[in-house]
């Protein structure tokens, strides 16, 4: 074979397989068959939901206070005097139990004062039993010269009784007064407490009046919540004349980690509305506040200062059902899903908001499916699709 006949070979071969490829490509497509049609389902949105039942459900009222001392008194001592001993724990945040010591003032002059009042009273004891005697041996005298006759007062000495008496008792009232003053060097806790603040020390001379410290109980703490006057309707409030109890509270203190929680109650209304703000203030007690019963070193306590939020239990909504806040839609519809999975939109009628609920009177039957979670352009009719596992009861 020739080199020109070579050259042409290599110039026709790839142009003639070219060629028997295209002819080969269109034989396979005139010989293949077009698939089945199938029709792709409709996928339903994906909705959470929570199925809701009537009940009797107690209406929630939240609101936010700081927490005080039920008592707070100032230490005044009612004597003067040098401070001659102080307790080791009467200092600032020292607690105390009722009765127990915190200080105390010199008593020797005291003391001397007593003696003094003991010899004045003597005394006087004795010019009384003096006058006495005369006074017996004048009216004998007289009633033997004069027998028919009454004798005049100064005679038989009843002025000099009287003031030999009075004398007595003035001395026998500065013995019981200095007796008091002698007992009111030793200063005790007027109840369970704790120390706000103090100004002694050993040594130190305080004057009767001045106060010298200030303690706070420590039997029960105070959250001031301000309330609106038209959910006190919901309210109990206890009889002043009876020992009972208000509503139930929560007092919940939101920390970094968990919510420390305390259980009170409703123990009276300040009884006035506030004129700028138009709330009325409504009084949260928790007993025990400090945990001062309780063997838990590490509870924290009630402190006062401590900003908080209480959720007060009212009296229960009859016949009611209860939603997430999330679930009411424009403030008076929810989205319902319905039989064949589909979404319908219901109006309701809402006796109350909570924080996180919401109390629906009528518009709902028991088991309705009410979806919780968000629809893109939501219609009655569009289909939806129940998340699995998030469909509460």
């Amino acid at each position: 074979m020739s080199n020109k006949t070579k050259k042409l070979l290599k110039i026709i071969l790839p142009i003639l397989i070219i060629v028997v490829g295209v002819v080969a490509a269109k034989q396979l497509m005139r010989m293949r068959t077009a698939p089945d049609k199938a029709e792709k389902p409709v996928l339903g949105t994906l909705v959470r939901t929570v199925e809701v039942t009537q009940s009797d459900v107690p209406i929630i009222i939240s609101a936010t206070g700081t927490a005080q001392s039920r008592r707070v008194v100032d230490i005044t001592p009612q004597v003067s005097g040098k401070i001659s001993w102080i307790a080791p724990s009467f200092i600032a945040g020292g607690f105390f139990r009722e009765g127990d010591p915190l200080f105390s003032i010199e008593k020797d002059d005291y003391e001397l004062d007593l003696e003094k009042a003991g010899a004045e009273l003597a005394m006087a004891e004795l010019e009384l039993a003096r006058v006495e005697s005369q006074a017996a041996v004048a009216r004998q005298d007289w009633h033997n010269l004069h027998p028919d006759t009454l004798p005049t007062p100064l005679v038989v000495y009843e002025p000099q009784a009287k003031s030999a008496q009075a004398r007595v008792a003035a001395a026998k009232a500065t013995i019981r007064r200095v007796r008091l003053d002698l007992k009111r060097t030793s200063f005790l806790a007027p109840f369970n407490c704790r120390v706000r603040s103090e100004s002694v020390d050993i040594g130190q001379y305080i004057r009767s009046g001045s106060p010298v410290a200030q303690i706070a109980g420590t039997s029960s703490a105070e959250v001031i919540v301000h309330l609106s006057p038209d959910v006190l309707q919901w309210l109990n409030f206890p009889d002043t004349s009876k020992p009972d109890k208000g509503s139930a509270a929560t007092v919940i203190f939101s920390g970094s980690e968990n919510n420390k929680k305390w259980q009170g109650y409703i123990d009276r209304s300040l009884g006035e509305i506030d004129a700028r703000s138009r709330m009325v203030g409504v009084v949260i007690t928790v007993d025990d506040p400090y945990s001062l019963t309780k063997e838990d070193p590490f509870n924290l306590p009630l402190a006062e200062g401590l900003f908080v939020t209480v959720d007060i239990e009212g009296r229960p909504l009859k016949n009611a059902f209860q939603i997430p806040r999330s679930a009411l839609r424009d403030g008076s519809t929810v989205w319902l899903v319905t039989e064949g999975d589909q979404l319908t939109i219901r109006p309701v009628t809402v006796s109350r908001k909570n924080q996180n609920s919401v109390l629906v009177r009528e518009g709902l039957e028991d088991g309705a499916r009410v979806i919780t979670s968000g629809v893109n352009g939501a219609a009655n009719g569009m289909q939806l699709r129940i998340i699995s596992g998030e469909e509460s009861q």
